[in-house]
């Protein structure tokens, strides 16, 4: 008897949990007072915040926001230029990367010029 009140307890909740799943969506989707306290968990929590992210990297589409929105945030844009300062291989390719455009190869060769000049390149 008390295994089948389990059992039925169990199906309920799953049952409940279903029908609630509907409604969070529609929740998501219209309130933005929802939206607020969902991001907030994503957003104080790391491993849901990385999930989010890789999510979001995931499809050309969102990762194009997520990098627009990345290098329009000053703070983040600058963190992000530090970090691949660091880093040889990151900065030879956006070097190559750059040097592809005429007008910016242009730049970057002037760039290096007054570098040379000033005597930053021994």
């Amino acid at each position: 008897m008390k295994r089948a009140w389990n059992v039925a307890s169990v199906s309920a909740l799953g049952l409940l949990a279903l029908g609630c799943g509907g409604d969070m969506v529609k929740q998501l989707m219209t309130k933005p007072e929802f939206q607020q306290r969902v991001m907030q968990v994503i957003g104080s929590n790391g491993v849901l915040a990385g999930r989010m992210t890789d999510q979001l990297l995931g499809s050309d589409s969102t990762r194009r926001l997520v990098v627009a929105r990345l290098l329009a945030n000053p703070d983040a844009a600058k963190a992000t230029m530090l970090a691949m300062s660091h880093d040889r291989t990151m900065v030879e390719g956006i070097i190559n990367l750059a040097v592809q455009d005429t007008a910016m190869r242009t730049s970057v060769l002037q760039l290096f010029k007054g570098m040379q000049m000033a005597g930053m390149g021994k």
